[in-house]
């Protein structure tokens, strides 16, 4: 039965995307200042300030109990470390999901940030037993000109296994362009070590001082998605939703605070 959890686990996402990486069809290795995305780059930890995040997703995706969420909080230590700690996991059924761990940036100067996160990873089935297995990510962030923003992490560098089974591996790059002060495009290009190459687009305007608009869409698998953030005071309330080929919907809220 684990090397059935091992499959599984092969066959998820290590992460569960929230509103914002929903919304933006996943494009967002480059978002610098953008929280939720340093759970795919951990060098965007060191853009992002004193901030914490959770979010959530309700049963969709045609899964019968199936619920994902997650929590990520960054601190900065100084003006070149910062810190930040994540836990997310999804549950259908008897089958759970869960990683959790911790991620560091240091930014030596104005061009580069560099980042790495360890993470415990757990899968269980109900009646049959449980596994783990830890893995290591590392992450990079440059700036070669005002605006614009160029990103690459990789996960599961260790090539760790879980119950006999490799996890996945994933090499990502992307692009992040300011099209003006209020508005982001982002292009994402990721690759899962024996899968097809998924890439994604992502735009984001600021319609209002307190209202982002974002949209996405992305290929393998083929998706299209919408989704808006509210920001007041040091509070941030978000949606994004996505439809998935061939799984339909998928919907997902989440709340931030700065301090």
């Amino acid at each position: 039965m684990l090397f059935l959890a091992g499959k599984i686990a092969l066959a998820q996402s290590s992460i569960a995307p929230g509103p914002a990486e929903t919304a933006l069809s996943g494009a967002g290795v480059a978002r610098a200042g953008e929280l939720p995305f340093a759970r795919l780059n951990p060098a965007l930890v060191g853009t992002v300030g004193r901030r914490a995040y959770a979010s959530a997703s309700p049963s969709s995706l045609g899964i019968t109990s199936y619920v994902d969420g997650g929590a990520v909080a960054t601190l900065p230590i100084d003006s070149a470390l910062s810190i930040g700690v994540s836990i997310q996991g999804l549950s259908a059924a008897s089958y759970r999901q869960v990683q959790g761990g911790g991620m560091v940036a240091f930014q030596p100067d104005w061009f580069i940030t560099v980042g790495a996160a360890v993470w415990l990873n757990s899968v269980s089935v109900d009646g049959y037993g449980s596994a783990t297995a830890p893995t290591v990510d590392v992450g990079v962030l440059a700036r070669p000109a005002a605006g614009i923003r160029i990103g690459g992490a990789a996960t599961n560098i260790t090539r760790a296994e879980l119950a006999d089974e490799p996890l996945p591996q994933t090499l990502a790059f992307g692009f992040a362009f300011d099209l003006s002060k209020s508005t982001t495009l982002s292009v994402d290009m990721s690759n899962q070590v024996g899968h097809s190459i998924t890439t994604s687009l992502g735009f984001s305007t600021w319609l209002l001082p307190e209202l982002v608009v974002r949209g996405g869409v992305g290929h393998y698998p083929t998706n299209l998605a919408l989704g808006f953030g509210y920001r007041f005071s040091d509070f941030m309330v978000e949606y994004g939703g996505a439809w998935v080929d061939p799984l339909g919907l998928r919907h997902s809220v989440g709340v931030g605070v700065a301090w």
